[in-house]
């Protein structure tokens, strides 16, 4: 017989849920990527007719995730990208309240991108985090 059947019958029957409870916990808290536990929020204030980056990124790819708000109410804000080397400009809409954007990358010819927001009504607090990984490894140069 095998050492955890034997643990959990010796353990009575009341322990039983509960170290299964505990085991499945720890797996899932194991098995959590990295990014997705620790996202570091950033907050940013846009005041009306003023634009402001909310993210920057080089290389990357990923997700950014958003929330505005006015006093605890949320907010309605429009977002767009600016990607380089072309400059090019990705409008995403107004959106109120929380929202997710999906990094530029090189399917869209976009090495660098910024969000930005604007439009706000008035005074307006964005949060802001990014689900992200670097995008393209390229070779090592030495000199």
């Amino acid at each position: 017989m095998p050492c955890i059947p034997r643990l959990l019958h010796f353990t009575g029957d009341w322990l039983g849920p509960v170290w299964r409870n505990a085991v499945g916990v720890l797996l899932f808290i194991v098995t959590l990527p990295a990014s997705a536990i620790s996202r570091d929020w950033t907050t940013v204030w846009v005041n009306p007719d003023e634009n402001v980056d909310v993210y920057t990124q080089v290389n990357m790819s990923g997700e950014v995730h958003v929330a505005s708000d006015v006093n605890g109410s949320p907010a309605c804000v429009d977002y767009w990208w600016i990607t380089w080397p072309f400059g090019r400009v990705q409008q995403l809409g107004r959106h109120c309240g929380r929202a997710s954007f999906e990094i530029p990358g090189w399917s869209s010819l976009a090495i660098s991108s910024r969000l930005r927001a604007g439009g706000a009504e008035s005074r307006t607090r964005i949060q802001g985090s990014a689900i992200e990984e670097i995008a393209k490894n390229f070779p090592e140069i030495n000199f």
